[in-house]
């Protein structure tokens, strides 16, 4: 006849593995979720499905209770031991993945890490000498489990590897987000109260009910602050396609450009088919940047520059000059960087009185990224802060920011002209 304890146990096992079904289920259906994140949760419950299925193993060989199943219930006794420490370097991992690697504080990272994955080895080195001895746990021969008398020396490595990512967790609390920090504390807490009421709860298999609950908590939070995430960066990119309309083409731009045209068509035929050629490349170029939502290379930003000069020529020639001091191109931008700013130098930049507006664009490489810089000579009459009366400039800088994490600044010097920096960082892995 099954005990009330196999019976409890089996029941719990079977529920634990009800819910890491579940969560499997979950981790493998929903594309929402960042792709580490994701990944880490299969494999979180693929574990969890090892440990709850040889803990239901051993659950059912013990109730048997006869000898033939002391090979079973030993094997499945080892494999339970082994799979919850790999639940726990797993909880390193995502420890590791949350709060350094984006850090520069690498060292004290690395010490962390060295201790849990030592407390690990430790651990399993003292699991494997169960098979060759009963001082740490052993079976009687009619299959009955005991502890030997040195089982808490077993239980030390885990608790100490605990409370170290317990501390870890709570000293980096600020480089993680609300819920990230819920999910992880919720994990531990549980971990943290399982492992000694199991050490004196003879019999129970609590610490499965902790494990499974404390899985499918912290993978919900996770999955809600993913979402979260994407509608934030479905509601960003649609404020990205409203900036973008705001750098379309100004109609008065269109209107001097045709009537530069008419005029032309009477004085030079030739000059007049020129202009509408680079008027139309102008336009492809403008209409094929306005619908580009991805990045786009910075040779495309040159030739955009290159075409909208072209028509801006047949109004102003010789008053304007277009130069270009290009160290670097191998790099993505935003699409519609460089030609509202050039565009804004000739708006701002023109002179009255006649002195050739010169603008000079340039790019180099730095130790981590790229930096791009739109000078002119001009007087800079009207020129404001990025963030003020000049929206095409404010958009700039947000799109720049939102798409690669970039940066424009702005120098304006009535004598000296105008200075834009742009900075493109290097393209770095997901971010947390």
């Amino acid at each position: 006849m099954i005990s009330l304890t196999s019976a409890i146990n089996i029941s719990i096992s079977v529920s634990g593995l009800a819910i890491a079904l579940l969560g499997l289920i979950l981790a493998f259906s929903i594309r929402k979720m960042e792709g580490w994140n994701r990944r880490f949760f299969i494999y979180l419950f693929l574990i969890m499905h090892v440990y709850i299925g040889s803990v239901l193993v051993y659950s059912v060989s013990s109730a048997l209770g006869t000898s033939g199943n002391v090979v079973v219930s030993e094997a499945a006794m080892f494999m339970q031991s082994f799979s919850s420490a790999m639940l726990m370097q797993m909880m390193a991992l995502l420890l590791r993945h949350f709060i350094w690697d984006n850090s520069s504080r690498s060292g004290k990272k690395h010490l962390y890490i060295h201790i849990i994955g030592t407390l690990w080895f430790i651990y399993v080195a003292i699991l494997s000498m169960t098979l060759f001895n009963d001082r740490i746990y052993y079976f009687t021969p009619d299959n009955v489990y005991h502890r030997g008398p040195y089982y808490i020396v077993l239980m030390i490595p885990p608790m100490i590897s605990m409370s170290l990512i317990f501390i870890a967790l709570l000293r980096r609390r600020k480089d993680l987000t609300g819920r990230q920090f819920l999910a992880m504390l919720i994990y531990i807490l549980i971990g943290v109260v399982c492992v000694p009421v199991q050490l004196f709860l003879k019999g129970i298999m609590i610490i499965v009910v902790g494990t499974s609950i404390a899985g499918i908590v912290m993978f919900t939070l996770l999955l809600t602050e993913q979402v979260d995430m994407f509608v934030k960066k479905t509601e960003e990119n649609a404020d990205q396609k409203v900036q973008l309309l705001s750098l379309q083409i100004r109609p008065h731009f269109v209107c001097n450009t045709l009537l530069s045209i008419y005029y032309l068509c009477d004085e030079d035929q030739f000059k007049a088919k020129q202009a509408i050629l680079d008027f139309t490349d102008y336009l492809r170029k403008n209409f094929t940047a306005m619908a580009k939502e991805s990045m786009v290379s910075f040779e495309d930003e040159i030739e955009h520059v290159r075409a909208y000069i072209a028509v801006e020529k047949v109004r102003y020639e010789d008053e304007l000059e277009l130069e270009f001091d290009i160290e670097d191109k191998d790099f993505q931008l935003p699409s519609l960087t460089l030609q509202p700013l050039v565009e804004n130098s000739v708006k701002h930049g023109i002179d009255p009185s006649g002195n050739v507006l010169r603008i000079v664009i340039r790019s180099r490489r730095i130790e981590d990224g790229h930096i791009i810089t739109v000078e002119d000579n001009g007087t800079g009459n009207g020129k404001a802060e990025i963030e003020g009366t000049h929206i095409a400039l404010g958009n700039i800088s947000n799109r720049l920011t939102l798409m690669c994490n970039g940066s424009l600044s702005l120098q304006t010097d009535k004598e000296a002209g105008t200075t834009v920096t742009i900075m493109i960082p290097d393209k770095k892995g997901p971010a947390r």
